[in-house]
């Protein structure tokens, strides 16, 4: 049997999940390297394909660009840290004096628009979505992060062997893509999950060494 249980919002979710109170998690490569190291959990599927950012802008005449470190300053669409693509976007900045400014808005879609619209001047997202909201290429890639293992689940040392082995059955067979069909669609990605390995994992909380509740974890 499992239960399902919704923190309700992100201050719950990492408490919780630091304390080791999940044995099933899905989220996005930092935390699951994270709990790799510190909480002895395993990576059992991911979706298929590379987890990558893009920071894009309007195609615009009388916008100049001159490097992505020259946007200081400038407004970004994008999710609240510790999201990804945050702290993929303050790691080009490393003096603190010189980032840009974030404007947290509440989805994918939603900094798209932003950024089309006029109230931001750039944005960050992933680029499997940013095919799917952009299919006529109106938006300008200003910059591609570097590609990493997309999300996984993981489980924790409550769950055995045994039981690891039937989630990565049921979950990469036919019955699993059939039941993961929307939660896929909602990422970009059309095909079945796949099993996963630890060391594609390991080394990328590194991303996080920088935020409130991961500050144990060591630079890379």
């Amino acid at each position: 049997p499992v239960v399902f249980r919704h923190a309700g919002d992100w201050g719950i979710y990492q408490t919780q999940m630091v304390r080791g109170e999940y044995d099933l998690v899905f989220d996005g490569p930092p935390f699951n390297g994270y709990r790799i190291e510190k909480l002895r959990h395993e990576v059992l599927v991911k979706l298929p394909g590379a987890f990558q950012y893009a920071i894009i802008a309007r195609e615009n005449p009388s916008f100049v660009f001159k490097g992505i470190q020259r946007m200081y300053g400038r407004r970004f669409c994008t999710l609240a840290p510790p999201n990804l693509g945050t702290l993929i976007l303050f790691s080009l900045y490393e003096n603190p004096a010189r980032q840009p400014a974030i404007v947290a808005r509440a989805d994918y879609p939603s900094i798209y628009e932003g950024v089309m619209n006029g109230m931001c001047e750039a944005g960050v997202v992933p680029l499997t979505q940013l095919r799917q909201l952009d299919p006529k290429e109106q938006a300008r890639v200003l910059y591609y992060s570097n590609a990493m293992p997309n999300q996984a689940l993981s489980a924790g040392p409550r769950v055995n062997r045994d039981e690891r082995a039937r989630i990565v059955t049921a979950l990469t067979g036919e019955d699993g893509r059939m039941i993961t069909e929307k939660l896929r669609a909602a990422r970009g990605v059309r095909d079945s999950f796949i099993p996963a390995q630890r060391e594609e994992y390991l080394d990328l909380a590194t991303y996080l060494r920088d935020q409130w509740g991961f500050r144990d974890v060591a630079p890379k």
